[in-house]
């Protein structure tokens, strides 16, 4: 019986898109001392979800904070946050005779996971670049949808946000992504926070927002619209009308 424990412009616009810790009767019968390397490794996300995939004995852990876990993880994983207290508690009630796969946001954390779990004995890989690059890559997640509600909590957590509306199968998405990454790095000391909203699976919030171009974009300063764009559209362009809407 596998285990998988249960335990996110000013210019032409140029392109849119339209409208589970259980350990019962566990075999291992197909991992090889070959497969299982003694200790675990990083590995990147390709490699990461073959041997996930390919280990009876896999326990996959979410190492970022619950509020992170809750914007979307991946199918089968348990949260255990290793900024918490309570952490090395937690992983101590954990089989050693099982072999543990972790992953965070960008790879960082759960390298520190990892180290902590390998210096009490247990086998575990990390997936580097995280989660951003197993998304980055088409890979699948799991949260429920944005509710407005949690929508309009958000908008107003941050001085300024910009909203992302987007879709796995938006070309323009797709290349605007390492764009919006850039931007949202380099704008963050100044207030700047970035919300990715997927026209599928938070339907109700597009729906709501009546956005059907993709990508579209939002921008809310203090918790009020202040722009509108939708579009790909170069760096420089985004970047300079974002300043203007946030006064830097």
């Amino acid at each position: 019986m596998k285990i998988i424990a249960s335990c996110a412009i000013l210019s032409l616009f140029l392109f849119s898109c339209g409208e589970r810790n259980d350990s019962e009767n566990v075999s291992t019968k197909d991992v090889s001392k070959e497969t299982i390397k003694e200790g675990g490794e990083a590995l990147p996300v390709n490699e990461f979800e073959r041997l996930l995939n390919k280990t009876e004995t896999a326990v996959l852990i979410d190492v970022r904070t619950p509020e992170e876990y809750a914007q979307g993880h991946i199918d089968g994983s348990m949260n255990i946050d290793v900024k918490d207290s309570n952490f090395e508690s937690t992983i101590d009630k954990q089989d050693k005779t099982l072999t543990y796969f972790v992953y965070c946001r960008k790879g960082n954390r759960s390298n520190r996971a990892a180290e902590i779990m390998r210096e009490k004995g247990f086998t575990v890989y990390e997936m580097t670049g995280g989660i951003e690059t197993w998304t980055a890559v088409g890979k699948p997640i799991t949260r429920p949808a944005m509710t407005m509600e949690q929508y309009n909590e958000k908008i107003k957590s941050s001085k300024f946000v910009m909203v992302d509306f987007t879709a796995v199968w938006c070309g323009p998405c797709k290349r605007m992504k390492p764009v919006l990454e850039e931007i949202s790095a380099e704008l963050e000391p100044d207030g700047f926070m970035m919300l990715e909203v997927d026209v599928d699976k938070d339907a109700p919030v597009s729906d709501a927002l009546q956005v059907y171009e993709m990508p579209t974009y939002f921008f809310y300063k203090e918790g009020k619209q202040v722009g509108r764009l939708k579009g790909e559209m170069s760096k420089d362009d985004l970047t300079s009308y974002i300043k203007t809407l946030m006064k830097i």
